[in-house]
């Protein structure tokens, strides 16, 4: 008990002291978000600190100043000075912070597939099926057919849809075929 007593008496008289020599009073990092431009404006830190001085009271600047734009972390310094020229500054970092993900959207320049890419599409996917014939009977065992999904592709007012057949099980492991349907 009194072990515990001691050492909560010198816990107490480490902080009084680190807080009397100002050996603690260091701002910590400070956030900022960058904007859809990839820019940031450092705010006003100058609430963060307090400036005492015994004789008057002394100016303090912010370097760079509030509203400087910046794109990386930076380091902001506090420069106090007295109407003597005497003079302390201290610093600490501002990190900026990306939180805005990047975008994926079609090209507006990609016009589909053309009939012969859809044709190697297919003839690899059923390549695939036929070097792994045990697994694909398994896989779809009790099904008569397997179509798999495909988007259809709009080129010059013309919907094309690709089907691809196979059988379940693929015994002969040549029943697959790939056509094209053209609706207008």
């Amino acid at each position: 008990m009194i072990l515990t007593i001691m050492k909560r008496t010198l816990l107490l008289l480490v902080a009084v002291i680190l807080y009397g020599c100002d050996c603690i009073a260091q701002i910590p990092t400070q956030y900022v978000y960058l904007d859809t431009t990839c820019t940031a404006v450092i705010p006003d830190y100058e609430y963060l600190v307090v400036v005492r001085d015994n004789c008057d009271n002394p100016v303090l600047t912010q370097q760079p100043p509030p509203g400087t734009v910046i794109t990386h972390t930076t380091t902001v310094t506090f420069i106090a000075t007295d109407s003597y020229g005497n003079g302390v500054s201290t610093d600490f970092q501002v990190v900026v912070l990306d939180t805005i993900p990047p975008t994926i959207q079609l090209n507006e320049n990609w016009t589909g597939y053309s009939d012969k890419e859809v044709g190697d599409m297919y003839r690899t996917f059923y390549g695939w099926v036929q070097l792994n014939n045990t697994e694909w009977n398994r896989l779809y065992a009790g099904q008569p057919q397997y179509i798999p999904e495909f988007d259809t592709t709009i080129i010059n007012d013309t919907v094309r849809f690709f089907t691809n057949t196979i059988l379940v099980p693929d015994y002969t492991r040549n029943e697959w075929w790939w056509g094209i349907a053209y609706l207008n």
